[in-house]
């Protein structure tokens, strides 16, 4: 994991080098034959439900495969009051944008974890139905239409900002609203996103269609008389850290020293709880309002549900990092306000006790960022399917 740190009281910033494996998690590896594969035995769950729900029906129609790609996460630390007036401990930020990356190659990159798709899910048993036969669906026709996301636009959760985009010949529409769980749903934004946004009337229509699609979605899948098969993949390509800590006492009367430290760093991964497969049944429930009834111990809120049977990654994975370009990971005054604005904005910081607010970018290389995506969620994919072999 390559990383870059800083001390806002220093006027240089250390990098540190390149490492193999992160916090000790399972790693994807290059078996022999070319392919990665997954070292270990990775954690994956069931969110409210079993394999059992999908019967003996071996019928399958994918209707949306989707890369979420992490474009920008924040880190801060916010210090109590008690902190800031005795202790001069202020509140650090820390945020570390994608950059370099091309909408159109991981568009690319959909279009191959695809054609991996239909290949594992034949390998896991399962028939599924061509491409054209879901198209002539009315059904499929009005989910694409009212509940449509634009290749290759700005998304945003709870770690930031990202981006969303699915193959070329199957363009993404999102699951109802109440089923994208809390981590989709509640979205931390900050500065300008790293992707066109749609408007805020697009999204209001959306929000409004979004309780008939379940509905719309198991008669679809009564239609095809198939599961219906969306497949999400959260893919990061790093982060963020920020911390202000005291360290020395000046005087008699208790005066101290602050330090903040701010960083971050270039590690793809593989996102938990939002790396799932789901599968809509053609007896399914057409529920308007339906959340998943666990809560996620790691993020709190509530895990994305956007099927009957719902199959999750449930552990974080780091990929392969060779995908940095020329500058790797530096500080950046990028998104920052410059004159009177500016002025506001450093006041407006002394204020609220801020000792610190640095921005990074992580500079990779379009091609090998896309190509390591495609490895990693290539390898996920199978062991997820393997839980609800036939």
């Amino acid at each position: 994991m390559f990383k870059l740190s800083g001390r806002a009281s220093a006027s240089a910033l250390a990098t540190v080098s390149l490492a193999l494996s992160l916090a000790g998690l399972a790693l994807p590896i290059h078996a022999a034959d070319g392919a990665a594969q997954v070292k270990g035995e990775p954690r994956i769950e069931f969110t409210d439900s079993t394999p059992a729900k999908l019967g003996s029906l071996k019928r399958v129609a994918i209707t949306n495969v989707v890369l979420e790609f992490q474009t920008k996460v924040f880190a801060e630390e916010i210090t109590g009051r008690l902190s800031k007036m005795y202790l001069s401990r202020g509140n650090s930020y820390s945020d570390n944008v994608l950059a370099g990356f091309d909408a159109k190659r991981l568009e690319e990159a959909a279009n191959r974890v695809y054609e991996k798709l239909k290949a594992d899910l034949t390998a896991a048993g399962f028939e599924v139905v061509p491409e054209a036969e879901l198209k002539a669906q009315p059904l499929y026709e009005k989910l694409r239409t009212e509940m449509a996301y634009p290749q290759g636009y700005h998304f945003g959760n709870t770690d930031g900002h990202s981006l969303v985009v699915g193959p070329t010949s199957l363009p993404i529409y999102l699951p109802p609203v109440g089923e994208q769980g809390t981590f989709s749903v509640h979205k931390k934004l900050k500065g300008s996103a790293q992707a066109p946004e749609r408007s805020w009337g697009d999204n209001a229509r959306m929000s409004s269609t979004s309780s008939y699609v379940a509905g719309w979605e198991v008669d679809l899948a009564k239609s095809l008389n198939a599961h219906l098969v969306r497949a999400w993949y959260l893919v990061g390509f790093g982060g963020a850290t920020a911390a202000t800590d005291w360290d020395a006492i000046n005087t008699a009367h208790f005066s101290t020293t602050a330090t903040s430290r701010t960083g971050a760093s270039a590690a793809m991964y593989i996102r938990e709880g939002q790396t799932r497969i789901a599968f809509r049944t053609p007896d399914g429930d057409r529920a308007y309002a339906r959340e998943s009834s666990r809560i996620s111990a790691l993020r709190g809120g509530y895990r994305a549900y956007d099927g009957d049977v719902v199959v999750r990654l449930d552990e974080t994975l780091p990929g392969q990092m060779d995908f940095l370009a020329e500058g790797g990971v530096q500080k950046t005054e990028e998104d920052k306000p410059s004159g009177f604005l500016g002025m506001l904005s450093g006041a407006a910081k002394s204020l609220s006790g801020t000792t610190a607010d640095n921005s990074y970018k992580t500079q990779v290389d379009p091609q090998r960022f896309a190509d390591a995506a495609v490895e990693l969620v290539g390898a996920v994919q199978p062991l997820l399917l393997a839980k609800v072999k036939r």
